[in-house]
């Protein structure tokens, strides 16, 4: 067992470590994006020009803080709205800009964006927007780091065992979740049965971060949050106080193309954004079943058709398509006999660990895998197909499921892994089992016609479709539920393809001041911001689709914002 002294020590080192890190890459990065001449210029004559080495962000920011400037707003409250801007994407603090901009003029409210000091970027972009008030948010200081250690060791006692450790909480936060689950992300490591000195800075920060923004909240009226990321530190612990402190959190997904969830309760915490309601699904679904099917149908086969079925296009770049393989082929390439085929699919292993919160059966994404793995040996009568995700091998977790891998595809004939070099639009007619801990493939497969066992919750195991699919742990010891596990009803299937098209074409709108952009780092920026001028020079609120839909979303107390122009839902369903 670690002792106290030891943590408290190896606290010091990693926070001395991270802020020698921060510096030199925040002073390469000042010396990478900024014209120094320009900059003193700026600060010494008191010049309006831009200092950056990007003219077309310069630019933006110019004709953005003009148009700004003339809009008028009318203030009628005391309240404030309070906008986040944590991830280092110029877009992001954009998007996030854009979105509360619109609940100003919808509330009267003027807004107060939260903002780390380091982000040039992201400040000037705010500036540029008019924001009432910028709070500029420094990094944990030694002091703070050295107070929040001692805090956490009050607070861990006896949990330093994983299980324990994912309990702690620290001002109703739930601080051990958020510690670990950043841990994970950021540091590679995707499983641990017992804390160790990382995760406990890890824990430190989550303590320093609560209390910096609880601060915040309590020297402002905040009535409203626009926060995108509700995960990971410091983000998470912000989240979270804003609902204890019944702030209504505006968390919007997608890209130019957006929804906006509304959280107004702190026992929403758990629920990830895109979750839909069921009143809102079986009143679209009864209402457009058919179109629903054949509007699904039409992009899955464009999916198909074009090689992006099962890639994630925001993190991979396009490459040449893969050949699609039939049953017969898979058989005689892994000289397999004609049985069953069941394919697992496994998780990014360092990514969605507690997007829906705490785990029912499994820890991690890694104890899940090398569970589920471990009782592919004892059924014979199915071959196995194991499918990574495909992002981890550009992640590349530091603890991975290699080992067990190689193991079952050595020793077992039945078992193989998923040639990379293959299609996964193979899978689509191959598979007579989908197995997944709480992934998209469940819907893919079940609207495929497949049945699919998940275990965990997501943003669909809410849904009467999916239920029928679910299985405890107990269950999917050697894979008991199979006996009994029936093939998905014509009914289950339509649902199913109607739930995919509405998360992905019903609730998102086209806001007008969003340039198209890639959320990954592969964007040609300049592009972006060249666009963004142009949709500056020529917003209405009036004209913007985003503003009208969350009018509607307000007014009818929605918990997503739906696209009216593509289905009718102003002034029948309300308090969603």
């Amino acid at each position: 067992m670690v002792s106290d002294t030891i943590l408290i020590l190896s606290c010091v080192y990693f926070h001395l470590k991270k802020k020698i890190k921060f510096y030199l890459e925040n002073l390469s990065n000042f010396f990478k994006i900024i014209d120094i001449k320009k900059y003193f210029f700026t600060k010494f004559k008191n010049s309006n020009t831009g200092y950056f080495k990007d003219n077309s962000f310069n630019e933006f920011i110019k004709v953005n803080k003009k148009f700004w400037s003339k809009q008028q707003i009318n203030i009628n409250s005391n309240d404030t709205i309070l906008m986040e801007s944590f991830v280092n994407h110029p877009a992001y603090a954009l998007s996030n800009c854009v979105l509360a901009i619109y609940l100003k003029k919808i509330y009267g409210k003027k807004i107060t964006g939260v903002i780390k000091k380091s982000n040039l970027h992201g400040r000037k972009i705010f500036e540029s927007f008019h924001i009432d008030n910028i709070i500029l948010i420094e990094e944990t200081n030694f002091l703070q780091r050295i107070l929040s250690s001692f805090i956490c060791l009050k607070i861990l006692k006896k949990n330093k065992e994983i299980k324990n450790f994912l309990k702690i909480k620290y001002k109703n936060t739930d601080v051990g979740l958020s510690a670990y689950d950043s841990f994970i992300r950021y540091t590679g490591i995707s499983n641990l049965d017992e804390m160790n000195n990382e995760l406990f800075f890890f824990l430190t920060e989550a303590v320093a971060v609560c209390d910096q923004f609880e601060k915040i909240i309590k020297k402002n009226n905040f009535k409203i949050s626009v926060q995108a990321e509700t995960s990971f530190l410091p983000l998470n612990c912000l989240f979270q106080l804003s609902l204890f402190k019944k702030i209504n959190v505006f968390s919007r997904l997608g890209v130019e193309n957006l929804a906006v969830r509304i959280y107004k309760n702190f026992k929403e915490r758990y629920l990830y954004r895109d979750i839909i309601s069921n009143s809102l699904f079986n009143y679209i679904f009864r209402k457009d079943r058919k179109n629903l099917i054949l509007k699904y149908e039409r992009i899955q086969q464009k999916k198909i058709k074009s090689g992006s079925f099962g890639i994630d296009l925001k993190v991979i770049s396009k490459k040449k398509k893969k050949p699609i393989i039939n049953r017969d082929e898979l058989n005689k390439l892994f000289n397999w006999k004609n049985k069953k085929i069941g394919v697992i699919f496994l998780h990014h292993l360092i990514d969605r660990n507690f997007h829906n919160g705490p785990r029912k059966y499994f820890t991690d994404n890694y104890s899940w895998g090398k569970y589920v793995l471990n009782q592919l040996k004892y059924l014979d009568n199915y071959n196995w197909i194991i499918k990574h995700h495909p992002t981890e091998q550009y992640y590349k977790s530091k603890v991975n499921l290699n080992k067990e891998i190689n193991f079952l595809t050595k020793n077992y004939p039945n078992i193989k892994l998923f040639p990379q070099n293959i299609s996964q639009i193979s899978l689509l007619k191959i598979a007579d089992l989908c197995v997944t801990s709480h992934g998209s493939a469940t819907l893919e497969y079940i609207a495929n016609g497949t049945p699919s066992i998940f275990v965990e919750n997501s943003y669909y195991s809410h849904m009467r479709f999916a239920k029928k699919f679910r299985c405890t742990k107990k269950q999917l010891k050697k894979f008991e539920i199979i006996k009994n596990l029936k093939t998905p009803s014509l009914n289950d299937i339509q649902e199913a393809k109607a739930f995919i098209y509405i998360k992905s074409e019903y609730l998102k709108s086209k806001s007008s001041l969003i340039a198209k952009h890639d959320i990954s780092r592969n964007q040609d920026i300049n592009d972006f911001w060249k666009n963004s001028i142009r949709l500056v020079k020529n917003f209405s609120y009036d004209k913007d689709e985003m503003m009208q839909m969350l009018k509607i979303q307000i007014k009818q107390n929605l918990r997503h914002t739906i696209n009216n122009n593509k289905i009718k839902i102003e002034n029948v369903l309300k308090n969603d």
